[in-house]
């Protein structure tokens, strides 16, 4: 570390009262020190000063030291110094950075002071003090209770800066509307080092809020730069007089947008093209099982047109059994969609699975596109999932399926088979995960075909993702025969991928092979696939700034294939070679309001009918801001081989691409009115020149019923339409459902009760006793807080026991009440009672010398307090200090402790003893003395003779 020397010449004059450096020989004395010392706040940091006198006599004095008033010198603050002549000494001296230093550059001076008060050398040194963040967020009270409409719902939030440095920083707070999503509010406030303060968040309690049995309201908090620094959750719990039971383990927020919903749409109604649109879904608990349905009905024309129905089923479910009925959809190793059923089983915890179905290709669940004779074809499948989510057993999943398709004249069976090779134990390090699947196809008809008999076929793969030494891995590989009936018909895929993450920044290579080339039993001489791309890419992506990231990837593609244009039916195969460089820049604005991203794509490409290579280019911006959409593209040049194939045929030697677009969207009276707008251009070389706009208002009634208003306007501009236009217009209603009640099945029924202040203590509501407003009682666990009339409601209650519980509020208090909900209505009274608390305890008294050994734990033991006048018992159990605590109405008390438990050879010496219980007080409550039973000693006499 560098050294800093500052010295004077000493002198031998008199002591004056005012320091002063007086001239003489130069290099006299010397003080040296370190010139920077870093360090964090709390740390102790050490100092060594090297003195040296080159004088003759020896030289007496001390040494001074001013440091910042954040700074404590630890030990002597003006340490004595004497050095011999020609002599040199060092002296350590020792710091302690406070708390609330802040950060930055300090000076420490020290100054070597002689007897006579003269500085004799002096040297200066610069304690760095490195930046710490720390802000702190907490909830002053992460519980909140509702009461009524109106009210009002208070979030006090507490900041502290617990680090050494200013900050400027944003909370946002969201909770829940009334549309399912969150409402956003949010404060801005600079911190100074070391300084605390509150922030408040008031809301209204309005119609919505009091509807919701219980929401949370988050917290985030951020530092300028968008880092988060802090969260807190407030659960807010509805405490109303009047209320129904919620299932807890149902969201309580329910809107327009749940599940459960239906939506009615009709489009340019009383004109040639009229149109309208159903679609709804919902699922429902019922006493034995749940039920789930969709619909989707469409019907274009006159009102007289029969509809089409899609996406249109129900679902039964029972005991993690259950059955479909309707449009079924299953994205299996072939599509399956069609009309059919299905029905499956499955254990507990959905680790073992088994499914099957059959379904006929007819889309349309009233069988408008119906064939006879299965014209249509049909698909029968079954399947089954083993060992999903349990870490230490690898996973299966097999898939059966016989398919019948009349369109390619075959008929097939296929088996995949979808197994791990390492346990789910180890999915975070390594996953490794087999395919194969058997098959063979058939022709329904003898077609003249190429190939007319049967097909063996097979489909094989094997994926791999690990994280080795810092180094992520992907690969997956597939391979299919040509007449293989799945999905990936005559497919080979390759795709690997190698990435790391460094510091900040991922960079990563590539490698992809698709091959797709299929057969068929039909000949087919205008529809034959036979493509290959291949593609070989490096690319990294790391941050320019905390707000501001790049990503490159330089790439070679080349692509071959077989098209057939007009008449061209024997067309050879295509080729194109390209080598291009994409670049793609992510803004961000300090607040998250913002948010852009520029991608360019530019490089050179090669194919079969061009000599050369030629340029191509092209970008996509996009902003986003809020309410704010924009986005704009072009393109110059062909990017893949259809394009060049097609532009060929065509004649179209300059291809391009150009379009811009921006869409609105703002919430007005508070999300009651939803509108949105958009607008957008497009031309290129292949369609010609286009241009939309849309609009949608929705309006919504309550909570449940929102209307809504749509209109599309579009013009196209192409060589075969000049100059077409159009619009419509579109009208429709969202309806919410009836909520799922969870159980609904189960008999319900409605509490009423009463709670009053018994002023004369008797038990019965008479003269003198009033109703107990704004207090808080428990029925099981949920909360709710009496009324002006001293009164609460819970309606719609499961059947069963009821426990019901009022915490002792202001010293009144009444004893746990079990309520046995059976019947359509149950009222019940709780009479308020003055409470006195009581303390005592159990203790031990024994001579271990003389007793039996026994267990002496002192917590567990029940005590009972009987109301001598009223018989209302109230039971304690004591803890691990043998303590007890009582809160009992004023009265004549019989304390009993219960002997029922008691250790072996324990007994209590009074196990039941009389007290007075005074209102208001702090009451001594019987002291219980257990006694060790003694063991019995011979005592044997001798005499002499």
């Amino acid at each position: 570390m560098a050294c800093l020397t500052i010295s004077w010449a000493g002198s031998t004059r008199p002591a004056v009262a005012q320091q002063s450096v007086v001239p003489a020989r130069q290099n006299d004395y010397a003080l040296v020190i370190d010139s920077l010392l870093p360090a964090e706040n709390g740390d102790i940091v050490g100092l060594t000063g090297g003195l040296s006198n080159v004088t003759t006599d020896t030289v007496k004095g001390r040494l001074e030291i001013s440091v910042p008033s954040s700074i404590v010198i630890l030990g002597n603050l003006s340490p004595n110094v004497t050095i011999a002549p020609k002599g040199k000494q060092f002296l350590p001296v020792k710091f302690q950075v406070g708390a609330d230093a802040a950060a930055g550059r300090h000076t420490i001076t020290i100054r070597w002071i002689g007897l006579d008060n003269s500085v004799l050398a002096s040297a200066q040194t610069t304690l760095e003090i490195q930046p710490k963040r720390a802000v702190l967020l907490q909830a002053l009270n992460p519980n909140e209770l509702m009461h009524r409409q109106g009210d009002s719902l208070v979030i006090h939030l507490t900041l502290r800066n617990a680090g050494n440095q200013p900050e400027q920083v944003k909370v946002i707070v969201s909770m829940p509307d009334q549309y399912g999503g969150r409402r956003f509010a949010e404060r801005q406030l600079k911190l100074m080092a070391a300084d605390d303060t509150t922030v408040v968040f008031g809301y209204i309690i309005d119609r919505t809020m009091i509807s919701l049995e219980r929401f949370t309201v988050n917290v985030a908090g951020m530092y300028s730069d968008g880092e988060l620094f802090g969260n807190a959750s407030i659960y807010v719990q509805n405490a109303s007089s009047h209320r129904q039971y919620k299932d807890p383990n149902r969201s309580a927020n329910r809107s327009v947008y749940q599940p459960n919903r239906i939506v009615f749409m009709a489009r340019n109604l009383f004109q040639d093209n009229q149109s309208w649109q159903l679609n709804g879904s919902g699922s429902y608990q019922l006493t034995r099982g749940k039920l789930d349905f969709s619909t989707f009905a469409y019907q274009w024309g006159g009102w007289g047109n029969r509809p089409v129905l899609n996406n249109t089923w129900i679902n039964y479910e029972y005991k993690n059994k259950g059955i479909t009925i309707g449009n079924i959809a299953e994205n299996l190793e072939t599509y399956v969609n069609g009309r059919g059923i299905k029905v499956y089983v499955a254990d507990s915890l959905k680790s073992k699975y088994i499914e099957v179905g059959v379904v006929d290709r007819t889309f349309d669940l009233l069988g408008s596109d119906y064939r006879t004779d299965f014209g249509n074809g049909f698909t029968a499948y079954f399947r089954t999932r083993l060992g999903e989510g349990i870490p230490e057993r690898k996973r299966y999943t097999g898939t059966a399926i016989y398919e019948r398709l009349p369109a390619e004249n075959s008929e097939s069976i296929l088996y995949m088979n979808s197994f791990d090779l390492v346990g789910q134990g180890l999915k975070d390090k390594i996953q490794l995960i087999a395919d194969l699947g058997p098959a063979i196809i058939w022709p329904l008809y003898r077609s003249g075909g190429p190939v007319d008999t049967y097909q063996p076929a097979l489909a094989s793969g094997l994926q791999l993702n690990a994280n080795i030494a810092g180094y992520t891995l992907n690969s997956v590989n597939y391979y299919s025969t040509g007449y293989y009936p799945g999905i990936r018909r005559g497919a080979l895929q390759l795709n690997q991928r190698v990435s790391r993450r460094i510091n900040r920044a991922n960079a990563w290579i590539g490698y992809s092979l698709y091959r797709y080339t299929p057969k068929y039993f039909e000949v087919q001489p205008r529809y034959r696939t036979n493509v290959l791309v291949s593609r070989v890419e490096a690319g990294a992506s790391f941050p320019l700034t905390d707000f501001l990231s790049l990503s490159v990837t330089p790439f070679h593609e080349f692509e071959k294939g077989a098209y057939a244009f007009g008449t061209l039916a024997n067309t050879p195969l295509l080729y194109a070679r390209s080598y291009r460089l994409n670049g793609t820049l992510n803004w961000r604005s300090r607040h998250y309001q913002h948010a852009a991203y520029l991608t360019m794509e530019s490089g050179m490409m090669q194919s079969a009918w061009i000599e050369g290579y030629r340029w191509q280019m092209r970008a996509n911006l996009s902003y986003n801001y809020a309410w704010f959409h924009a986005n704009a593209n072009i393109q110059r040049g062909n990017f893949s081989l259809i394009e060049a194939a097609n532009n060929w045929y065509f004649g179209r030697s300059n291809a391009y691409r150009v379009g811009a677009s921006a869409a609105v969207r703002k919430d007005l009276m508070r999300k009651r009115i939803q509108a949105e707008a958009g607008l957008s251009y497009y031309k290129d070389s292949f369609s010609g020149e286009n241009w939309t706009g849309n609009g949608r208002v929705q309006y919504a009634v309550n909570n449940k019923t929102a209307f809504f208003l749509v209109g599309q306007v579009y013009r196209y501009s192409t060589a075969y339409y000049p100059g077409f236009f159009n619009t419509n217009f579109q009208l429709g209603i969202q309806q919410a459902l009836p909520e799922n009640r969870g159980r609904e099945g189960q008999k319900r029924g409605n509490i009423s009760i009463f709670v009053y202040y018994d002023n004369d203590t008797d038990g019965r509501y008479n003269e003198g006793d009033v109703p107990a407003q704004n207090v808080t009682v428990l029925i099981n666990n949920t909360i709710f807080i009496t009324g002006n009339n001293g009164r609460i409601a819970y309606d719609r209650v499961p059947y069963g026991a009821q426990h019901v519980s009022v915490p002792v509020q202001h010293g009144w208090y009444a004893p746990v009440t079990s309520l046995q909900l059976s019947a359509r209505q149950v009222s019940a009274t709780l009479a308020l009672q003055q409470a006195g608390t009581v303390t005592g305890h159990v203790k031990y008294v024994f001579d271990e010398r003389i007793s039996y050994e026994a267990n002496t734990v002192l917590g567990g033991f029940t005590i009972t307090a009987k109301n001598t006048a009223t018989g209302q018992t109230t039971r304690a159990v004591t803890d691990s200090q043998g303590n007890y605590v009582l809160f009992l109405p004023a009265g004549s008390y019989e304390f009993s402790m219960l002997d029922n438990k008691m250790p072996q050879y324990v007994s209590a010496e009074l196990p039941v003893q009389q007290a007075e219980v005074k209102a208001g007080e702090i009451n001594s409550g019987p002291l219980f003395i257990l006694k060790v039973e003694e063991k019995k000693v011979e005592v044997k006499r001798f005499s002499s003779p």
